[in-house]
Order: C-alpha cells, then structure tokens, then sequence
C-alpha cells in the first residue's frame, strides 16, 4: 500500500486580521497571550449561556458550543483521545510580526489566524467576537480597538481574499480554507535542509525536552500533531506507516546547530502565572527527504511543539 505522507483530507486556512485602534493600545510583551485572552474572553461571552464558568467540562452544551470546539476541544468518544479532558486546538494565533507593542489612534494592529479542520466553519463567530472588542477591548486598560479586514492568505503568496470589511460589518463571506496539499510545493526534496525556528519551540521525546532536535524528533512531533488534528477535527484519521516514517526519519543527520532557550510569560484567570519555554535558532539536516518533504512544509503553517495555539513552534525551512 503506499504511504500517505499527509492528509489529504485536512483543511487550513491562514487568515489576517486587521485592527484599528480607537484608543491608545498596550500589548504586553508576549502579546499574543493578550490577543488570546481578549479573543477568547469575547468569544465565549458572544456564545456562552454561562459565561461566568470557566470550564467547559460537564457542561451539557459542551458538544454543540462553538467555543470549546475551538478552545477547549472535548476528545472524540471511540479514539486514543477519548480519556484526555481536552485535545489538541484547531487554531494557531500569530503576533504582530514586528516587536511593536503601544499602539497610537488611529494605527493598525495586524496578526494572524490559523483554522484547521471544522473550526474554519466558524469564521463567521470570529468576525463577530472581534468585533466585540470594540466595547470590551483589548491589552492593558482594556483600549478599544475596531476590525478593519480579515482576509484569508492563499497559498504561495497569492493576493489576499478579503472576506470581512469594517464598512459593511454585517457581512462575511464564507470560506472553506485550502486542502493541505496546496500549501505544500510540488520541488522535488533538498539532500539538505535548513530549519529556522522563529518561536520558542518545544519539542518532547523519550522523556525530555530537546533544545536542539534531532530530525527524527520534530518529524514525529509534526506527525503527532498532524495526526491529532485529524482525529479530533476532521471527518476521518490520517491513516499512514507512522512507526515506518519515525524509524526513517532516524536515518536524517544533525549537520549544525545553533539554538538558544526563550521564555514567555502569561497570565491566566483559570490558571494563574504561566511561562512558556522553548528554543529558537537553526538547525541543519540533510539526507533523504523524499517522504518527510510533504510534512514538513506543512508545519510551517500549522506549528509544532507544545503552545503552538500562542504562535509558538513557527518555523521556516530554507
């Protein structure tokens, strides 16, 4: 049988999002636990019959809510997943790119969305906790901010789609993303390959934390995320020789180098003081490619590593 080396069948869209400051904007220094916490806050009062409870688990809406289908996935029944309380969100939160943090009147704030799977049906609520913020607002002091476009990103730099205007903000256009395939080049696997990691990137395996992975262990990370995502947020699962994939991806060898730890902090209300961790910089691979090819471009655009909803486990292969 031959090796699917990615899903066909999974769906991603990568959208830009642009806000406009109605009052003196804050973001603080990881700012996109700020956007995630004011996007979510707005998103589950938008839904929410019971917005003052900070769980989703044991509410009986659980499965039809549109908030924990996003922010806390509830595992599918029937699935390696079933026992977890929660598995892996359909979404990724991309900062300003810049390291710009205080926004004046009138400025534009740009980040990104990343919906997978079923959660890009759902654009339509994300206009509109968006657009929520306009009276609850964002950052420190709670500034007012309005949406001014959210356009989808097309593969291979394609012009923008813009789906929401400010000036007409009753309307949204529907959007169904782009097949995996489409994000992933139809080149021909480099004999060598390198990885810049451009967030905080943690990857696990054999029981610890490699601050410079091997081959093998961003390959199976990105097939554990892959596959979950499949799992929990498509129709089907990503059936493929994972054991074979992991074994080969051992054979891939380490030529450089050159990685250092960062650290983020957040604050939750459920959860308190967080730190996030990970490392960033290049690493330098080379052998046969061929059949990791496909998977690893295809992280670019959906992360990896653990906090990949922060914008963490962004990478960029050169």
């Amino acid at each position: 049988m031959m090796t699917n080396y990615y899903p066909t069948h999974l769906s991603i869209g990568v959208y830009r999002i642009t806000l406009e400051a109605l009052e003196p904007v804050a973001l603080a220094a990881f700012s996109a636990a700020t956007l995630r916490g004011a996007f979510g806050w707005s998103f589950k009062r938008l839904v929410c019959y019971q917005p003052q409870v900070k769980r989703c688990a044991g509410c009986l809406l659980r499965g039809q809510c549109p908030y924990p289908q996003v922010f806390e996935p509830p595992p599918p029944t029937g699935t390696i997943y079933a026992q977890q309380e929660q598995v892996v969100a359909p979404y990724v939160l991309r900062p300003p790119a810049d390291a710009q943090r205080q926004f004046g009147v009138g400025e534009a704030l740009t980040f990104e969305v990343v919906l997978m799977g079923r959660a890009i049906t759902l654009l339509p609520y994300f206009a509109l906790a968006l657009q929520q913020l306009e009276q609850q607002g964002l950052g420190q002091g709670r500034a007012r901010v309005k949406v001014l476009a959210i356009e989808a990103l097309p593969p291979g730099g394609a012009a923008p789609i813009r789906l929401f205007d400010g000036a007409e903000p009753g309307v949204i256009e529907n959007h169904g993303g782009w097949p995996a395939g489409q994000w992933i080049s139809g080149a021909p696997a480099p004999g060598q390959v390198t990885v810049q990691f451009q967030s905080p990137t943690r990857l696990q395996s054999e029981g610890r934390v490699h601050g410079e992975p091997d081959f093998h262990v961003l390959y199976r990370a990105l097939l554990r995320r892959v596959s979950a995502l499949c799992t929990c947020h498509t129709a089907q699962m990503w059936e493929t020789d994972f054991v074979g994939l992991a074994t080969a991806a051992r054979e891939v060898r380490t030529l450089a180098a050159s990685m250092k730890l960062e650290r983020r902090q957040r604050h939750s209300d459920r959860q308190g003081e967080m730190e996030f961790w990970g490392a960033e910089g290049i690493m330098v691979y080379e052998g046969d490619l061929t059949p990791f090819w496909p998977l690893l471009q295809l992280g670019q655009v959906i992360h990896v590593g653990k906090n990949s909803t922060f914008g963490l486990g962004q990478y960029r292969v050169m």
